[in-house]
């Protein structure tokens, strides 16, 4: 019988140790130059990414390219501190003599790198984030409240990381319905360091 326990008790520790490898096989975080995780918050930029808002049904579509700043780190987090757009155009719909405008609101936004599409994605955490957009329609100015894509696909790219829409999400939007959704772009160091994410 004591053996038995002593057997039953060795494969418990096998089992809770074999467990605790895969669990960190699996961790997701941030790190510099490829192989060190970050052991604190790392202040990250993402210049000139472009978001496109798409409505085939109202035909209305509108890009613009914004500015994020944030931190990542430790471990698989991370923040969305604040979201600047240098410019938004109309591609369709929109009037011509008003550009449209694009606003993130309920910041910040907390994110974390996540297991997604069989790769590796960042997902908005932080409930109640959305987007506010504002475009002139026949004369009159509309202001939309739309819900997020909460994820994006992240890839690695020697010394910074790229996020995307792959796969063009769709999004509620309250008044419009739904809209495609594309966006791009590269995070990296405020001081230029290596990123990277696993």
């Amino acid at each position: 019988m004591k053996t038995i326990k002593m057997l039953s008790a060795a494969c418990a520790v096998v089992f809770a140790f074999t467990a605790l490898s895969a669990s960190a096989a699996t961790a997701h975080e941030w790190l510099e130059h490829k192989v060190i995780p970050l052991t604190k918050s790392v202040k990250v930029k993402e210049y000139g990414a472009r978001y496109e808002f798409a409505d085939e049904g109202a035909r209305i579509t509108f890009e613009c390219t914004v500015e994020q700043k944030g931190t990542v780190g430790p471990g698989a987090a991370g923040q969305i501190a604040s979201f600047k757009v240098s410019e938004c155009r109309t591609i369709e719909g929109c009037e011509a003599s008003q550009a449209p405008t694009l606003e993130a609101v309920h910041l910040p936004w907390s994110t974390e790198l996540v297991t997604f599409e069989s790769g590796l994605g960042n997902t908005i955490t932080t409930k109640g984030a959305e987007w506010k957009w504002t475009c002139k329609i026949l004369g009159s100015n509309w202001t939309e409240h739309c819900t997020i894509a909460p994820t994006m696909n992240v890839t690695n790219l020697g010394f910074n990381v790229e996020e995307a829409y792959k796969n063009e999400p769709v999004i509620d939007c309250f008044a419009l319905g739904s809209f495609h959704m594309k966006a791009s772009g590269v995070l990296q160091t405020e001081n230029d360091e290596s990123l990277w994410a696993k």
